[in-house]
């Protein structure tokens, strides 16, 4: 089993147009990670949710596809807008993936 556990660098938003948007999806963050590209892909209520997936770019990178519902989308950008440092996590076997933060102290008070 392999996992990839990597930190996040920079990210870039996508937001579609149109009566099927991109693929079916509405939305799409890209994560700037070493080695490789991770796009997490927003897809409306009602739409089935394909699953998580790997796939390997003609450079031989590899290429993550993680898939939301829409509804998750404006959590995940304020999440990559606030917090640092990101980490972004994918298993090859359970195609189980997450965006996550470091460990921080309870009762940080950020911003207030």
């Amino acid at each position: 089993m392999a996992n990839v556990f990597v930190e996040i660098t920079t990210y870039k938003v996508f937001m579609y147009g149109g009566p099927n948007g991109n693929g079916g999806a509405d939305a799409a963050i890209s994560l700037g990670i070493p080695e490789g590209w991770a796009f997490m892909r927003f897809f409306p209520e009602g739409y089935d949710i394909p699953a998580n997936s790997k796939v390997t770019h003609a450079s031989g990178k590899p290429i993550y596809y993680i898939h939301y519902r829409s509804d998750q989308l404006e959590n995940c950008i304020d999440l990559l807008r606030n917090e640092k440092p990101m980490y972004f996590f994918f298993n090859d076997t359970s195609k189980a993936a997450y965006i996550t933060t470091s460990n921080e102290p309870v009762g940080e008070d950020e911003g207030l």
